[in-house]
């Protein structure tokens, strides 16, 4: 997979609503994710929820869904995210938001291209068949 073809760059700069700390910088998330990746999303999910996740409550299924989806989307990230183990580690909500939305927002950019695109070569082939 070409690494350009299929990822997409965004970038943070926010302050931690509970550190404090502004956390700025460059990711490189991926487009669209394989097969195997999203077994492997699930994979992680099932490994930080423990065991028994359907005793988990709906916020470590979600923080679990989250940072499983991030760890195999994003292909490049800031040194502070990585050293965070991904992001587990930190304590501000609402960094962890922001990256995940922004990585979400890079597969949506991307199919929403790919539908412009196709209705570009559509219409051609429409008008064709009515004969204009």
């Amino acid at each position: 997979m070409d690494l350009d073809v299929n990822s997409g760059i965004f970038t943070i700069h926010l302050q931690g609503q509970y550190s404090g700390k502004l956390w700025t910088g460059e990711f490189r998330a991926k487009k669209r994710l394989s097969h195997l990746d999203r077994l492997r999303q699930d994979a992680l999910r099932r490994e930080l929820v423990g065991p028994n996740a359907g005793s988990a409550t709906v916020q470590a299924n979600n923080i679990a869904i989250i940072l499983s989806e991030l760890r195999v989307r994003l292909i490049e990230s800031p040194e502070w995210w990585r050293n965070a183990q991904d992001g587990a580690l930190l304590e501000d909500e609402d960094v962890l938001l922001d990256v995940y939305n922004k990585a979400l927002k890079v597969e949506d950019d991307a199919t929403e291209q790919l539908k412009a695109e196709a209705k570009k070569l559509v219409q051609p082939l429409k008008d064709q068949a009515i004969g204009k």
